[in-house]
């Protein structure tokens, strides 16, 4: 037996009634067999959802996966369940991170996950900390967005969002394929991107409606630069139309 403590970040029925988790640790990506998950009276359909966080007790059977024993469950997202607004957005931190996720940063992904999961269970300010999440995600995905000098060494007229440029220019030097940017949408890229985690969280005291327009600018910037459609992005843009 052994046993690794991380967050489901994603889960698929396997064969009849089986289901396998994916448990992100500080370490990887562990697949996991519920074995009769889904069938009657089963005393493991409890551990058969996402964004719960716990010490999984496994073992190695005979086939490809490791087999679920038990869980320590150490927080729960049940309390979710409840609030649809806070479920689009669990669903959009999903998709991202189950699309975008390419590269050997368990631990930081780890703890951001931990982190933002917390955040949201209060139920307050969900938007700000989806946002923070899909912006720290791009940071340790090794994207970071310029924010600190505006690309083209123009100084001049607004300020534009620019994907191919990977940040911040002055309208001198914007295409039209870029996204005009007001003075508080320009603080919060640069809250977000200038500064540790507990600190930009402390420094975001912004409308919602803002925190959605860059939420969204980022996504698409995600898409961009992995070709993918982030498709909840749509049902969280419509709930807090």
């Amino acid at each position: 037996m052994e046993l690794i403590k991380g967050i489901v970040v994603s889960l698929s029925k396997y064969k009849d009634n089986d289901a396998i988790i994916n448990v992100l640790t500080k370490d990887n990506i562990v697949p996991i067999n519920i074995r009769g998950a889904y069938s009657k009276n089963s005393k493991y359909l409890k551990f058969a959802h996402t964004f719960y966080e716990g010490e999984f007790e496994i073992y190695k059977g005979n086939t490809k996966y490791f087999k679920l024993r038990n869980v320590n469950i150490l927080f729960d997202s049940e309390s979710f369940y409840d609030d649809y607004s806070i479920l689009v957005c669990l669903e959009l931190i999903k998709e991202v991170f189950t699309k975008a996720f390419s590269n050997d940063e368990f631990t930081n992904n780890y703890l951001l996950l931990s982190t933002t999961l917390r955040h949201l269970s209060s139920k307050s300010e969900i938007i700000k900390y989806t946002l923070l999440y899909i912006g720290f995600f791009i940071r340790i995905s090794g994207y970071s967005i310029v924010t600190n000098r505006c690309q083209n060494n123009s100084k001049e007229g607004d300020v534009y969002f620019s994907f191919e440029n990977g940040g911040l220019v002055y309208g001198k030097s914007a295409t039209n394929s870029d996204f005009e940017l007001d003075s508080e949408e320009v603080n919060i890229l640069k809250i977000i991107f200038e500064n540790k985690y507990a600190i930009a969280a402390s420094k975001l005291s912004f409308k919602n409606n803002k925190y959605l327009s860059i939420l969204t600018i980022l996504c698409n910037f995600i898409s961009y630069y992995n070709n993918i459609n982030i498709v909840s992005l749509k049902m969280l843009e419509k709930i807090h139309s």
